[in-house]
């Protein structure tokens, strides 16, 4: 076992994560780069240990987020990342390390549960946080589109994009 978590939208739930093989990592290099989501399913699916397995498609995003980040902070040599950006005050560019440590130190569970239902309009309104089967399908939703825009714009001339956009 590599590490053990309870599940920020879902404290009583434990996930016991295990490090990928070389057979893990081959098979997880065959997968489009362009599907994140459907990878970190797959990915968060064949780490679980059997004994605390949920379906990572059913975790919120940030559950999801949560896993991943503890998953590298159990297997990398190195504690803090490096962070560049440009500065607002000199112009210049900046790398600061952030402290792996230091961020894990800073969380702190919700309280309560990740859904949360309020009055709207005289009816009882349920926010709930996407899951990974829905960031899943707006993934595919976005390639989709891509792809189809892609399609439209090498099989229209000009004129007709120019048209069809306008409308």
């Amino acid at each position: 076992m590599l590490c053990e978590f309870t599940l920020p939208s879902n404290p009583e739930r434990k996930v016991r994560l295990r490090e990928a093989t070389v057979a893990d990592a081959i098979d997880f290099s065959s997968i489009d780069p362009d599907f994140e989501e459907e990878v970190t399913s797959l990915f968060l699916e064949k780490m679980q240990e059997s004994a605390t397995y949920s379906d990572p498609k059913t975790w919120t995003g940030e559950d999801r987020l949560y896993a991943m980040f503890m998953y590298h902070i159990h297997t990398t040599r190195h504690r803090a990342i490096p962070l560049t950006f440009k500065c607002s005050v000199c112009g210049q560019q900046h790398t600061s390390d952030i402290s792996l440590a230091a961020i894990l130190d800073s969380y702190t569970p919700i309280s309560g549960k990740a859904f949360r239902e309020f009055p709207h309009d005289g009816h009882n309104a349920i926010v709930t946080p996407l899951t990974g089967a829905d960031l899943e399908l707006l993934e595919k939703y976005r390639y989709d589109l891509s792809f189809t825009e892609g399609e439209l714009e090498s099989s229209l001339d000009a004129a007709e994009v120019k048209k069809l956009t306008e409308e």
